[in-house]
């Protein structure tokens, strides 16, 4: 058994004779002390904070994303009822026809069947109040130039005799129209100089724009709406007056789909003349007031998936915060038979057993960034909730371009910030794959494996920069997009298929941007720190976080020590610490169960069996002191403790009876991927032997 877990034959333990290697001499330079010492150490900590406070905004952005981006808490609080006013009482074009007067050129007659059941639907939903959509507001946006600017869709001729239910002497206006939407490229034919660069004509068809590249992506139905206007007395005037006007916008990613709504308001000048003989008013312009503000609401459905995707959001948080209390604790050395099956293992995921002493193994941060738990679970929340968030996404993101809002673009970040477990999972997955399909026997021999690890949670940061420019990418990819109106062609007939849909087709680019992002990140991260990962590599424990688990974050709660004689590297960690990090890696992480290469246990027995007991001068004092004082855990989480160590002579003098020996352990797992401990005896350290380490304050060194 345990020469099956550490991977290594009984004849491999031949003794080697004691070194003799004069140990070097430190610096006498005090200058050069701080150069080559507390340089590394001062830009460690920096980065260490540089880390926690991206962490700590990261967690603000959850904050926001669960509070303020909460569609149940939005639709509750009711404030987008005040977009329905128009068409309070009114449940179908066909009523509104009765109330409203409609230029000849953008009246309901002129739509297609598709387009007229969107706003029929549209209108009945958010009148019946029947809980099957959420109905929300998504901000105020300043008119600060023509871009902003709606209200010119009014200017048209209004005949007036239609409008048979109306208050004496005013008149409510309305305009509507469909159209589909083309859009042609996408991110490999742009990058690769492959994309039609042909200019649609004026009135194109449809026969005309697929000759072009375009594909039909979005069926659109915009009706505008104002509240009563005053009818001029005189008549041949021109009048100029103040009025609301409403938008009713109905959006459809594949034909006949459950619409989107976008509503909207704003405050219109219009500059209008009335002929009485004709019964015709006719608006000469319409323009918003610079300055002015227009405000937004979106509906769209309550499905079982978005209700899912709420919940599940808020069970991750709170499973984060309560793991996260438990990883501050120190928790019991699990024993395999602990975890047996699947309900044990659950059990102690969610409430381990836990000694009184505090472990401080993991910051918030990066029990959220590595946790497979709250990682896949909160990609699967994400996932369910894609698609009313992108939308809303794009609708903030598209008024407030040209908008001055300061608190938008931080609500866009919450949004957007989702995605970034979506990278740790990625990365996640791809460490599993390629263990899975791999042939590597033994631990830290998958170098593919190997890369999908960050040194830090600043990386994983970084990786996420590009995600927050995700909706202005998925508009980069479809900006080529023309229109077809239902008055240069019907639109009965003309399909949309979902999958070339205006979300739907940017998929596969999106995914093959993050794709190329984590590789640069990845091989930033390793190129930087190709010494320190090195090392990691060398050490058991870096090897079991590094190429044995899904981990995906390698900060070592250890410093790193080189011990003469010894070939592989050294690391001492508290035993707290240790416990914590062994819960966190069997309960939290899948472990692959490789078995340690025979090299580093011949090592770890070659090194125990030349020394029955060693201690520890420190290189630059001639005098021998207790270890304990020797290796103190500094702050940087890079640095390195040069040690000298040498065999216990019966004449040594100097040595108090409270040094310890050097015990050097190593870290395995077995098949079932149980992690385990043992000293350089073979022999397995569990229950008492790691308690006494608990109850003092331990430390391990582990090969």
């Amino acid at each position: 058994m345990m020469g099956a877990i550490l991977g290594n034959k009984a004849g491999d333990h031949s003794s080697i004779g004691p070194t003799t290697e004069t140990p070097r001499a430190l610096p006498t330079s005090k200058t050069s002390m701080v150069s080559k010492t507390m340089v590394p150490i001062h830009f460690a900590r920096l980065s260490k904070i540089l880390t926690s406070c991206l962490g700590a905004f990261g967690a603000f952005l959850v904050i926001v994303d669960v509070s303020l981006n909460n569609w149940e808490i939005n639709h509750f609080l009711g404030n987008a009822q005040y977009f329905i006013t128009p068409v309070a009482n009114l449940p179908s074009l066909h009523v509104i026809k009765s109330h409203y007067a409609f230029p000849n050129e953008a009246s309901p007659e002129d739509l297609s069947e598709v387009s007229e059941f969107m706003m029929n639907h549209s209108i009945s939903t958010a009148t019946d109040h029947d809980g099957s959509h959420y109905l929300i507001t998504a901000g105020s946006y300043a008119i600060l130039d023509a871009a902003n600017d709606i209200c010119g869709d009014l200017v048209h001729t209004y005949p007036m005799e239609n409008v048979t239910e109306s208050i004496p002497g005013t008149i409510r206006l309305a305009t509507v129209s469909d159209k589909l939407e083309y859009v042609r490229g996408n991110l490999f034919e742009y990058m690769f100089g492959a994309a039609d660069t042909r200019p649609a004509p004026a009135n194109a068809t449809h026969a005309v724009l697929t000759d072009l590249g375009y594909t039909p992506t979005r069926m659109d139905c915009d009706m505008r709406l104002t509240t009563p206007i005053e009818v001029p007395e005189d008549s041949g005037g021109v009048v100029l007056i103040n009025t609301s006007m409403f938008r009713v916008y109905a959006k459809s990613l594949c034909t006949a789909c459950t619409p989107i709504v976008e509503f909207g308001h704003d405050i219109c000048e219009l500059k209008l003349t009335y002929n009485a003989t004709a019964q015709i008013m006719t608006v000469l312009s319409s323009k918003a007031h610079i300055g002015g503000v227009h405000t937004v609401g979106l509906m769209f459905q309550r499905t079982a998936a978005s209700v899912a995707s709420l919940v599940l959001r808020v069970l991750c948080v709170l499973f984060a915060i309560f793991g996260y209390i438990a990883s501050q604790k120190t928790i019991h050395w699990c024993d395999p038979t602990a975890l047996s099956t699947w309900y044990k293992r659950v059990i102690c995921t969610l409430s381990p057993p836990i000694y009184r002493y505090s472990s401080y193994a993991f910051s918030f941060s990066s029990f959220c960034l590595n946790s497979d738990w709250f990682v896949f679970g909160y990609v699967i929340a994400v996932l369910l909730d894609e698609k009313q968030s992108m939308i809303y996404s794009k609708i903030m993101f598209t008024w407030n371009e040209h908008g001055d809002s300061s608190w938008i673009p931080i609500q866009l970040f919450a949004i957007e910030f989702r995605w970034l477990w979506l990278n740790c999972a990625i990365v996640k997955l791809f460490k599993f794959v390629l263990n899975f399909v791999s042939m590597t026997r033994y631990t830290g021999k998958n170098l593919l494996v190997g890369l999908c690890n960050f040194s830090s949670g600043f990386y994983i940061y970084l990786g996420a920069v590009v995600l927050f420019d995700r909706t202005k990418m998925i508009q980069g990819i479809n900006h080529d997009m023309v229109s077809l109106s239902s008055s240069t062609e019907p639109l009965d007939g003309l399909r949309v298929d979902v999958f070339n849909g205006y979300y739907m087709r940017t998929v596969p680019d999106i995914l093959f941007i993050m794709t190329i992002n984590l590789m640069v990140v990845l091989t930033i991260d390793h190129l930087v720190h190709f010494r320190w990962w090195q090392r990691v590599a060398k050490s058991s424990l870096g090897r079991q976080t590094m190429f044995n688990s899904t981990s995906i974050l390698n900060e070592m709660r250890c410093d790193f020590y080189h011990i003469d004689g010894y070939k592989n590297q050294a690391v001492k960690i508290q035993a707290r610490t240790l416990c914590t990090m062994q819960w966190f890696f069997m309960c939290h992480t899948l472990c692959f169960g490789l078995p340690e290469d025979p090299k580093h246990i011949r090592a770890l027995l070659s090194h125990s069996a030349k020394s029955d007991r060693l201690t520890v001068r420190l290189l630059s004092k001639s005098i021998e002191m207790p270890h304990a004082d020797l290796l103190k855990l500094n702050d940087s989480n890079h640095s390195t403790r040069n040690l000298s160590v040498r065999p216990k002579k019966s004449d040594d003098t100097d040595d108090a009876p409270s040094y310890d020996s050097i015990q050097i352990c190593i870290l395995v797992q077995d098949s079932d991927g149980n992690i385990r401990l043992y000293d350089s005896r073979r022999s397995e350290l569990i229950g008492l032997g790691v308690e006494v380490k608990i109850f003092n304050n331990g430390k391990f060194i582990l090969g």
